[in-house]
Formats: C-alpha cells, sequence, structure tokens
C-alpha cells in the first residue's frame, strides 16, 4: 500500500467517526458515565523532596539489601549450598571405591566397526539395553575388549575369557 492511499484511509475514518458523534449526540458526560476528569499528578521519589538528610541517603542502601534478598525462602536469606565434605586423594580414592565386578552376563555383540586406525564394537549390556560404540581395550561392566575382528570380538573378565560372535551359526543350532 501506498502512503497516500493510507493517508486518505485514515481521513475517511476520522471523517467517519465525527459524522456518527454528530448524528448520535455523543458528548463527554455520557461517554465518562459522570465522573470527573482531573489531571494525574506526576510521579517524584520520596527521597527527592527532602535532600541532604541521612535519612533519605541511607534509604536506597536498605531498598537495595531488601531487593537483593529472595524472595520465596522463609529466612528471606541468600541460598548457600551446604559444606561439602574433605575430597579424598586418587589413592583414597581407589582404596575406597573397589572396581566394579565382572557381570555375570557377557555383553552382547551388535556391530562390528573396522577402519584403519577406528577399531569399534557397538555392544549392549543390561546397563546399556540400547547398546553404546566401544574402541578395542575398553571396559564394559568388568569386561575387557581385547581383539576384534569382522566376525566379532574376544573379551575377558571375572577369570573368564570368551568369543563373542557378530552372527550366530545357524548349522549348529539344527
Amino acid at each position: 500500500m501506498s502512503i497516500r492511499f493510507l493517508r486518505m484511509l485514515t481521513a475517511l475514518t476520522l471523517a467517519l467517526c465525527l459524522i456518527l458523534a454528530a448524528i448520535f449526540g455523543l458528548d463527554r458526560e455520557k461517554m465518562t458515565g459522570g465522573l470527573e476528569l482531573r489531571p494525574v499528578p506526576t510521579w517524584r521519589p520520596i527521597h527527592s523532596e527532602v535532600k541532604g538528610t541521612a535519612k533519605n541517603l541511607a534509604a536506597p542502601v536498605i531498598i537495595a539489601e531488601a531487593l537483593s534478598r529472595p524472595l520465596f525462602r522463609v529466612t528471606r536469606r541468600p541460598y548457600a549450598p551446604p559444606a561439602l565434605p574433605l575430597q579424598a586423594t586418587v589413592s583414597e580414592m581407589a582404596t575406597i571405591i573397589p572396581p566394579p565386578p565382572a557381570s555375570v552376563d557377557p555383553p552382547t555383540i551388535l556391530g562390528v566397526l573396522l577402519q584403519p586406525g577406528n577399531r569399534k564394537v557397538l555392544v549392549r549390556t543390561a546397563d546399556l539395553p540400547d547398546g553404546q560404540w566401544f574402541a578395542e581395550g575398553s571396559e564394559i561392566s568388568g569386561w575387557r575388549i581385547e581383539a576384534l575382528d569382522a566376525e566379532g570380538a574376544t573379551i575377558s573378565g571375572n577369570g573368564q575369557r570368551l568369543r563373542l560372535k557378530l552372527y550366530v551359526d545357524k548349522a549348529g543350532s539344527e
């Protein structure tokens, strides 16, 4: 739309409003419902009326402190996290937390990726029902991946060494 058209549309709308007001005889008293219209005084902060008193100079500091406190806490004090216990050193942690035992059920192989410099196996365990990719030498639920090839993987753990195949032999199951 062009500006000329918008100006003409505005002028027509204003003229229509004036004609309707003249026809229906609208007056100010009917429109306001008999209320008295007065100008609203402008707002001025309290500390600007009386300058230089000690009370008014301290007011912004008190207001800032009150506004910095949390509104929906019982004490209105800022949240302080509980003190953490002393952290143990790495050697103490090794003695405190034993390594996880090898799970009774060995993991299941879902896929093998063999690329130069990138050898991985897709493994499903009870902890990882959707499976996760692990590199050769990684540990999974107490089992260590020792070797990978196109047919599966060799894993060891819990004093055992197992060969997991990617595909099950159908000839041996009949």
